[in-house]
């Protein structure tokens, strides 16, 4: 599962910005775009129910580490309807979303959980000063 990034607003001139890590940008600018907004606050209701159901689903899937061809094929769903989907170009029926949902939520109750790599001590690459004080005990 992905941390929380606490982004950062800064203001230039009278407008804010707000400054992300470049592979959180990243990960978020492969999103399919809402829809533009229009002068009176409103937007299409279709183009950004699309739109937000693409973005959910490409990121519980990517959540679940589950492809768009082993989501299709853990769903009962072809892998042409996801990729539609995902792209905000289809309008996906309630049936299709409830079995999209169930795949992924039977997926990450058996996704192992992240464990970092015992291989390497975590002090590794670092100076000998950092190393744990354990480390530099002796037995007997």
């Amino acid at each position: 599962m992905r941390y929380p990034v606490k982004p950062e607003i800064i203001t230039r001139g009278r407008k804010r910005f707000v400054l992300l890590p470049l592979d959180e940008y990243e990960r978020l600018a492969e999103l399919p775009p809402l829809p533009p907004v229009a002068a009176d606050g409103t937007s299409n209701a279709i183009d950004y129910a699309r739109a937000s159901i693409a973005r959910q689903l490409i990121t519980d899937r990517r959540a679940a580490g589950l492809s768009q061809h082993e989501l299709a094929r853990r769903a009962g769903v072809r892998q042409e309807t996801i990729s539609r989907i995902e792209s905000a170009k289809h309008t996906a029926s309630v049936r299709v979303i409830d079995k999209l949902d169930r795949a992924i939520r039977a997926a990450m109750r058996h996704k192992p959980p992240r464990v970092p790599n015992m291989h390497k001590p975590p002090w590794s690459g670092s100076s000998y000063q950092k190393r744990p004080p354990w480390v530099f005990k002796k037995r007997g």
